[in-house]
Order: C-alpha cells, then sequence, then structure tokens
C-alpha cells in the first residue's frame, strides 16, 4: 500500500481502523513522510489494539519518533513529564503515548488493567498542570480506546 498522501489518521481513527493506521504510517516510514500528528494516531493505535510489540516495532524504525526532541524525554524509568511542559502540544502528546507504551511493554495486564493505568497517567498529567486541552483529548481517546 503505497502512502496517500490524502489518508487523514485522525478520521481514520475515530472509524477505529486501527490496522490501517498502523499499515499506513509503516508505508510512510519506508517513504521518509513521517510526522508528529500521525505518529500520535500510530502510538494510539496500537494501544487500542494491544499490541504493544508491533508498536515498539515500529518506534524502532521511526526517525521521527528516534529524533533527539523526542527520545530526550525518555530514559530507562521513562519519561521526565514536567520537563515536557514547554514542548509543543503535539511533541507532548506523542511522548506521552510513547512512556505510556514503553511502560507497559513487559506488563501482562488485561485491557481493563491497561485502561485504569492509561487514566492513572492521565490524572498525573492533570496534578503536573498539563493544559486543559491535552487533558480532555487524551481523556477522549482513553474513552475510546477502551470503551470507557
Amino acid at each position: 500500500m503505497k502512502c496517500d498522501m490524502d489518508i487523514d489518521f485522525k478520521d481514520l481513527f475515530l472509524c477505529e481502523e486501527y490496522e490501517k493506521i498502523t499499515s499506513a504510517f509503516q508505508e510512510e516510514i519506508k517513504e521518509d513522510k513521517e510526522n508528529l500528528s500521525d505518529a500520535y494516531y500510530m502510538l494510539a493505535s496500537v494501544i487500542a489494539s494491544n499490541d504493544i510489540y508491533l508498536g515498539l516495532s515500529i518506534i524502532k524504525k521511526s526517525k521521527i519518533l528516534n529524533k533527539e526532541e523526542i527520545t530526550s524525554y525518555l530514559d530507562k524509568e521513562g519519561a521526565n513529564l514536567v520537563n515536557l511542559l514547554v514542548e509543543s502540544d503535539e511533541i507532548k502528546k506523542v511522548v506521552i503515548l510513547l512512556t505510556f507504551i514503553n511502560s507497559h511493554k513487559e506488563c501482562d495486564m488485561d485491557e481493563a488493567e491497561v485502561g485504569l493505568s492509561f487514566f492513572e497517567l492521565i490524572d498525573s498529567l492533570y496534578e503536573i498542570g498539563y493544559s486543559s486541552s491535552i487533558i480532555k483529548e487524551l481523556t477522549s481517546v482513553g474513552h475510546m480506546l477502551f470503551k470507557m
């Protein structure tokens, strides 16, 4: 499947076309056409499909997700979400989902436990002082992903 620049990842996400999103993002990687917005929906899609290993594989191949501006917030203990407050909303959302995926790569949790963990992360973001727009968007995505 060739990368079609007319693909709207957000629309696909809202239609729960998670497999199409991951496939399209992999094509973007091959064609060197990745962007953070599409990466965000790809990350949310691998969480929704509960396929962390696919997500890790895609992350490893992605140039944009391995840029210093993203990886500088990640370490073996997870992202420093307080320092991330100075970044753009797009970078914040991507790093938050990367952090979530990385924190669950060795967990054996059912969907309900993963959903609870996702909302606990959102609670932490609220306590840290993230903007209401980020909190609302991630909450909406969480409701969609975990059917809550």
